[in-house]
């Protein structure tokens, strides 16, 4: 048997349309205030502590990380020593800052374990964003073994000690149903705590309780209102959920032109979301001239950036040879990178290039096999798919 793969299938199928966004639970860059009295350095070195006190109180390790590394001009590694004598002297902000140092490889090599035991010892002595911090490193399995039930336990503690990220990431995890029962009411709460104490995050995914219903009676107004809140102070996420909500028309009178800006300045602003859609928009020509090389161009941002569904929309255009050149090759391997990241997409792709052998050699069962996987994930393409080759046999 012969498979068309053009034939057979709806070119739609190939790419995902617009997508919005549901914040994830993310590395936290919160710090606590810090009890300089605890820490005992030279006359200098203790001035700039003071310095690097006040701007934590702006809320932020990576500020305070950025203040310490301009103080010595740019050396990352003096900014480092910094920390460590201030960590060093059991002063827990000192060991949250040098963990998140260790972490992202900022003035010395990075070392997820060395972060993960000075977030441990930060947490242990009162800096609730390092208990934030370690429960994000349970969730992701950085250097410690995958363990939701513990991410619970110290997102739990950090948000009752006061750190909003902490129940931004306590509200996901009810709501995604890790390490802890679906509670979709608290998750609501909690993303309601956190983002009437400036959490923007928690504002977005409020937001998108209320649009979807869930935890809460659904409201589309409500949930423009959140993310606009969270567009207008500088989170993309809600500029490009925003854009969604005027793309549609649902809870704002529908406005293309909005939507199209509000996505160009979640692209501009680094939302790779917000780049995806823009990639949709030019792909299909929705509010601006059709282009596939610039769907091409965002769709590889989107991809080289974290948002996994950009990977599998530039498959589909190496595949088709839209916007770019045609290459097999490439096709695959996005379209594998995808579907292994758990965009079903990928697997759908990747499962029609098995059945027609097209840059692999051709594999029925393979391509049946990614099919169902894809199906069993909720993809109703997938299962239509596969109801398509039961009825051609």
């Amino acid at each position: 048997m012969t498979f068309n793969v053009s034939d057979l299938f709806p070119t739609s199928y190939w790419a995902y349309a617009f997508i919005f966004v549901f914040a994830l639970s993310l590395p936290s860059v919160l710090c606590a205030e810090n009890n300089e009295s605890t820490v005992h350095l030279s006359p200098d070195r203790a001035e700039d502590l003071h310095t690097l006190v006040q701007e934590c109180e702006s809320g932020e390790i990576e500020r305070c990380v950025e203040s310490a590394i301009q103080l010595f001009q740019g050396d990352e590694h003096k900014a480092f020593k910094l920390w460590e004598e201030i960590c060093d002297n059991e002063d827990a902000l000192g060991c949250a800052n040098l963990g998140y140092m260790y972490r992202e490889g900022v003035g010395a090599t990075q070392d997820y374990a060395k972060a993960a035991a000075l977030y441990l010892q930060a947490c242990e002595g009162g800096n609730m964003a390092s208990c934030s911090n370690l429960g994000g490193m349970y969730k992701n399995g950085m250097s410690v073994d995958r363990n939701y039930t513990k991410a619970v336990t110290f997102y739990r503690q950090a948000c009752d000690g006061g750190d909003m990220h902490g129940c931004f990431s306590l509200g996901y995890m009810y709501r995604e149903s890790l390490g802890i029962q679906r509670d979709t009411v608290k998750a609501a709460a909690l993303f309601q705590q956190s983002c009437e104490n400036g959490d923007l995050r928690g504002c977005n995914n409020l937001g998108s309780m209320y649009r979807d219903g869930l935890g809460v009676k659904q409201d589309f107004a409500k949930a423009v209102t959140l993310y606009r809140q969270a567009c207008e102070n500088g989170a993309m996420m809600g500029c490009t959920n925003l854009a969604g909500a005027y793309r549609e028309g649902t809870g704002v009178k529908q406005d293309d032109t909005k939507a199209i800006a509000l996505t160009r300045q979640a692209c501009d602003g680094g939302e790779m979301a917000g780049c995806f859609n823009l990639g949709v928009m030019y792909l299909s020509g929705w509010g601006v001239e059709q282009d596939d090389t610039k769907a091409a161009d965002l769709f590889r941002e989107a991809c080289e950036n974290g948002e996994v569904a950009g990977c599998a929309n530039l498959g589909s255009m190496y595949r088709e040879g839209s916007g770019v050149k045609r290459d097999y090759a490439k096709a695959v391997a996005l379209s594998r990178q995808a579907c292994e990241d758990g965009v079903m997409l990928g697997c759908m792709n990747l499962g029609l290039m098995y059945l027609a052998g097209i840059g692999v050699e051709r594999n029925i069962s393979m391509g049946t096999s990614l099919f169902w996987q894809a199906c069993d994930k909720g993809d109703d393409n997938a299962c239509e798919m596969l109801e398509m080759l039961t009825n051609r046999h």
